[in-house]
């Protein structure tokens, strides 16, 4: 039995070392260049490594941070700091989750959303993962987007037909101060099947997402037993919020069919009045 659990463990070790998984290995800074760079030197293996600064703090010689790296062999060309305490003023570390759409694309599509906030100007990383059954494309692309800005990374897979390809990477960013939103796009042809995304560093939470208040003219709507039932949304806001009340009538039903044909749309608020999809 110890030889099967030394096999799966030497097995899964294997493949996450070939993936894009990121890991991470604590150190003690040695030492800070002008240019930016630190060096520093694993607690375990006392190794040195020179790497750049991407967690959104100063950091001194002899203080503890983290160097996240991906691949097989930690080298100063793959990793970087990512975690590190700050002395003077804590500043917790927190994450965003993306709003995601998984199924079918074809040709350009946006596949996630996240809505962050970000307390001080820092560094932060985007985290990207998915699975996607490829389709009558060999390759799909994804792009990513900030406050409208393209960044130049493009995630370029080749898939396999009808079989569930990965796709994984971290980026690193620096953002200001206020509220931003990320963007991902994919290109090509194929059934995304799973989407995890989601922005981390200091002092980054999630955004709140902000509705449209909509009016009766927005909707087909019958009127019930005293209560409005929504039958079809034809406004233009792409967020709507549906009103407590149409024609004065409380909102009660929504009809499953009511947003099917509107593809732009891509929140919905749903007061606590209404009681049934139907």
């Amino acid at each position: 039995m110890d030889n099967l659990f030394s096999l799966i463990d030497q097995r899964a070790t294997n493949i996450l070392n070939k993936s894009n998984c990121v890991k991470s290995v604590p150190c003690i800074v040695t030492s800070v260049n002008e240019n930016g760079l630190v060096q520093v030197r694993t607690l375990s293996g006392d190794t040195l490594h020179t790497v750049p600064n991407y967690s959104g703090y100063e950091v001194v010689e002899g203080q503890t941070v983290f160097i996240f790296y991906t691949g097989e062999i930690l080298s100063s060309a793959n990793a970087y700091i990512a975690g590190a305490g700050n002395r003077v003023k804590a500043v917790p570390f927190g994450f965003s989750i993306s709003e995601n759409r998984l199924g079918e694309v074809d040709g350009e599509t946006q596949i996630s959303e996240n809505n962050f906030l970000c307390e001080n100007d820092t560094s932060a990383l985007i985290v990207f993962n998915a699975v996607v059954i490829g389709g009558e494309s060999e390759r799909i692309t994804i792009s990513a987007e900030l406050d409208d800005n393209a960044l130049e990374y493009r995630a370029i897979a080749d898939l396999t037909s009808l079989k569930y390809n990965p796709i994984s990477f971290t980026l690193p960013i620096n953002v200001e101060k206020g509220e931003h939103t990320l963007i991902f796009k994919a290109n090509g042809t194929g059934n995304f099947t799973a989407i995890n995304s989601f922005v981390y560093g200091s002092g980054i939470s999630q955004a709140e997402i902000k509705y449209d208040p909509t009016s009766d003219s927005d909707y087909i709507y019958e009127i019930k037993n005293d209560t409005s039932n929504v039958i079809y949304y034809i406004g233009n806001s792409t967020r709507p919020a549906i009103p407590v009340l149409l024609n004065a009538k409380p909102v009660k039903i929504l009809r499953a069919v009511s947003f099917n044909s509107r593809d732009d749309v891509e929140y919905v608020y749903i007061p606590e009045g209404v009681e049934e999809i139907e």
